[in-house]
């Protein structure tokens, strides 16, 4: 593979490397805060921080998704073998 060209092509693709890699990291650390930190906190009267802390009332939420998700996946077996 022959790369032609002055260079900047390829620094361009750098910098979009670093700044996907920079994005994922905050959103990773963004993910890690409310799943896990927030949790540890007291109390706070800032309503951001205060509604990551009201999470436990969805968690059933979850567990009927993946009912329904195995629902379809069992019905697919069934319709499709």
């Amino acid at each position: 593979m022959v790369i032609s060209g002055d260079g900047s092509s390829r620094s361009k693709s750098t910098m979009w490397g670093w700044l996907l890699v920079g994005i994922g990291s905050l959103v990773l650390l963004g993910f890690l805060f409310t799943a896990f930190i927030s949790h540890l906190l007291p109390p706070s009267n800032y309503t951001l921080i205060a509604a990551t802390k009201m999470t436990e009332p969805y968690a059933s939420h979850w567990q009927s998704q993946v009912e329904v998700l195995e629902y379809f996946r069992d019905m697919s077996k069934r319709n499709f073998s």
